[in-house]
């Protein structure tokens, strides 16, 4: 199976670049199951509209990407207003032992925007700013990850207890106001081949 890299698209797919260091060893199996990842992922973009762009940065093999969502969340303003967002970016690294194991807060980043408002994405300037808690599985597709990004991004996922959210003051404000998802919309949408016959004219 042929791989090859997206090009840099965005000044952060050089900051998750850099972040992410190195570029691991990966072992066949591990490898395989990248690449098999990556064709299932473009393949499902190619074939409908959808609220997500995935830019594949792993020089040899796909394990680091960059995933920016059109789903709308919630952040804060500069004022500190709660405010409607429609673009979250999310930097997704698979480690050589993810076929294994699974740490979430070593996979995964939260990149844009700078003051995201969600529980269980960690608070700008807090000690576990950037962090995202969604559970992955060892072996996940990638699909799967980000659908459920997708869904902690709109709510739909989330902590409701402030004692264990990564930022308490969004749980209690979801808890108070936010009583279904913000974003209503599938993260993947199927075009639909519909054919127009002419009607026959009645006798």
């Amino acid at each position: 199976m042929t791989y090859h890299p997206d090009e840099f698209q965005h000044p952060l797919d050089f900051i998750t670049c850099g972040q992410a260091g190195p570029e691991p060893l990966f072992d066949r199996v591990t490898a395989d199951f990248l690449l098999q990842s990556h064709a299932e992922l473009k393949a499902r973009l190619a074939a409908g509209s959808s609220l997500l762009e995935a830019v594949s940065l792993g020089p040899t093999v796909p394990w680091l990407w960059r995933l920016t969502f059109s789903t709308i969340g919630l952040a804060l303003s500069a004022t500190g207003e709660v405010v409607r967002c429609e673009r979250h970016t999310v930097a997704l690294r698979f480690q050589p032992d993810c076929l294994r194991s699974t740490n979430r807060f070593e996979m995964l980043r939260h990149l844009e925007p700078a003051r995201p408002y969600h529980p269980n994405i960690g608070a700008s300037g807090s000690h576990a700013e950037g962090a995202v808690c969604v559970e992955i599985y060892p072996g996940e597709p990638l699909i799967e990850i980000a659908i459920s990004l997708h869904e902690l991004l709109r709510w739909r996922l989330r902590n409701y207890d402030h004692r264990d959210a990564l930022n308490p003051a969004a749980c209690i404000y979801g808890r108070n106001h936010v009583h279904e998802p913000i974003d209503d919309r599938p993260l993947f949408c199927r075009r639909l081949a519909i054919r127009l016959e002419p009607l026959e004219a009645q006798p």
